[in-house]
């Protein structure tokens, strides 16, 4: 064999495959890529879910609105708004994740507001399903676990005290009522788990519609409902995230339930201090 038959057939023989240094550096730049790739891609799959979510809450704000254009421009009783089981015996902490509570399925547990806000695919938040399931505050029931809802009215808009004596209302009836609509929640993301640490945020979870978190003067001494953490973090880190919510005026932001307010009494959270519609919010005593 000729010196030059010689070298081209070495020269074949070496580029018949990749060496092991070659296949360890394509293997690198892959995961390298893969690292770099894989954060965009799961943003950019919760920008998708959070506008969902946003637009979801834009359509509970539009539904309100007729809704009170119809009645006088009163607010429906938050705790049966949409989903009110009451009559078929399905209104209960489970109702958030029975599908047969649904009014889609049955009809009897249509509330005043349903008509204005019928779609069942408005009331779910896409990302609140990746969080829900595992870690549930009622994950005792045994209802099979099917979401049907992840929002909650503002209970000081249209709330009573739920006692027959004092059927009273704990904020205002009416839209217009209301002091400040473009700083004082309509609807919102509830948190499905408790929040008890650093501080108590969440004593009550998601089970009914009704967002009622608790003045710090509260009587019963609870911190009631919180904003949703599950936007903006992930499962392992799912107390530190933050929550949609659609305002009186019908702007939709995201919300952390961190953030407070410093008063003479302590510390305010947002979830109390966005939801009271009415002045008076700060003082020592409980406005309720």
């Amino acid at each position: 064999m000729s010196f030059h038959n010689q070298k081209a057939s070495i020269f074949r023989r070496r580029h018949n495959g990749f060496t092991l240094i070659e296949l360890l550096v394509v293997i690198a730049i892959i995961a390298l890529l893969l690292s770099i790739i894989t954060p965009a891609l799961y943003r950019a799959k919760e920008y998708a879910r959070l506008a969902v979510c946003k637009a979801n809450l834009k359509q509970y704000a539009y539904g309100m609105k007729m809704y009170g254009s119809e009645n006088d421009g009163k607010y429906p009783e938050s705790f049966y708004s949409i989903f009110d089981g009451r009559s078929s015996g399905t209104w209960n902490s489970c109702q958030w994740h029975n599908k047969l509570a649904s009014p889609d399925v049955n009809t009897r547990n249509a509330g005043p507001l349903w008509p204005y806000v019928s779609s069942s695919k408005m009331h779910m938040c896409p990302t609140f399903k990746l969080f829900a399931k595992a870690h549930s505050g009622h994950t005792a029931c045994t209802i099979p676990y099917d979401p049907i809802y992840t929002y909650s009215q503002n209970h000081y808009l249209g709330g009573l005290t739920g006692t027959t004596a004092d059927p009273r209302p704990l904020g205002v009836l009416r839209e217009n009522e209301v002091q400040n609509p473009g700083g004082v929640l309509l609807f919102v993301e509830e948190t499905p788990w408790q929040i008890s640490t650093p501080v108590s945020l969440a004593s009550h979870v998601l089970n009914d519609t009704c967002f009622r978190p608790r003045h710090p003067k509260d009587p019963a001494g609870f911190s009631g409902d919180c904003i949703a953490t599950y936007h903006s973090t992930t499962i392992q880190r799912k107390n530190e995230g933050q929550g949609n919510a659609v305002f009186v005026d019908s702007h939709v932001d995201l919300q952390s339930p961190w953030e407070y307010h410093e008063s003479s009494i302590g510390r305010i959270y947002n979830s109390f201090r966005l939801a009271w519609p009415k002045r008076g919010a700060l003082s020592a005593t409980c406005p309720y």
